[in-house]
């Protein structure tokens, strides 16, 4: 074999080698495209479903803020109701406590008549057995006037005095606004019990009802009926019983 001969078939077999390096480097190149491209096929499909996910939240959110501008709306609305109740409430609650006061300056007047109308009959009574004693007498004196002159002697007419007030009072020892409670220095000892709704005065002026809720032998605590009053009372306020 002459040396030319040896070099062709050198030649030829580097080339071939040069050729199946190009051909397996060309289809790993392309294994390696088509990787990429399913790989930006996954990333492009993650893509869209966050661009649906996105759009699906999107949704929600501007479902989320409508129903909290109606929610706000309501709850303004209530607010607003509430506040309209309160005012009604407390033109209801002052309403009843100056009928109340009404109510209980009849009732005052009502026992002082009842005990004007015992006053009466306690001296109709009286008046009747003068009357009585009077007829007695004078049947005495027709007597002794029929047997001859004599002095006919009457008794004295008395007269009762209009005193004050047959109604019994208390007076508020303290009063504490904090918890909403007065002391008054009355109770079992006269008569008062648990429950029992009792006046408060300042001179002639009716202020409201109290209601007691401990009484003890001298002592009781109450507390106003009307909310209304809880400024008014103060210490040495008189209490009817």
């Amino acid at each position: 074999m002459s040396k030319w001969s040896i070099s062709m078939t050198t030649l030829s077999a580097l080339l071939i080698s040069t050729t199946l390096l190009f051909w397996r480097s060309n289809m790993d190149l392309a294994e390696k495209c088509r990787l990429v491209e399913r790989t930006r096929d996954a990333l492009t499909d993650e893509l869209n479903t966050l661009i649906r996910e996105k759009d699906l939240l999107s949704g929600q959110i501007a479902t989320l803020k409508a129903d909290h501008a109606d929610l706000s709306s309501a709850v303004d609305m209530y607010l607003d109701h509430t506040k309209t109740m309160n005012i009604e409430m407390d033109g209801f609650n002052r309403n009843l406590h100056e009928l109340d006061l009404r109510l209980v300056k009849k009732d005052m007047e009502l026992r002082e008549l009842g005990g004007a109308i015992k006053k009466y009959e306690s001296r109709l009574t009286q008046c009747d057995k003068e009357i009585s004693g009077l007829k007695e007498k004078l049947e005495e004196a027709g007597k002794k006037a029929a047997g001859g002159s004599g002095v006919l002697e009457l008794a004295p007419i008395e007269v009762p005095v209009e005193g004050a007030s047959s109604l019994a009072n208390g007076s508020i020892l303290e009063v504490n606004t904090a918890q909403d409670f007065i002391v008054i220095d009355a109770g079992r000892a006269q008569g008062l019990k648990e429950g029992d709704s009792l006046m408060v005065q300042r001179g002639a002026e009716l202020l409201g009802r109290v209601v007691l809720e401990k009484v003890d032998i001298d002592l009781s605590t109450a507390r106003p009926l009307y909310k209304s009053l809880r400024d008014i009372v103060r210490k040495g306020d008189m209490v009817v019983l």
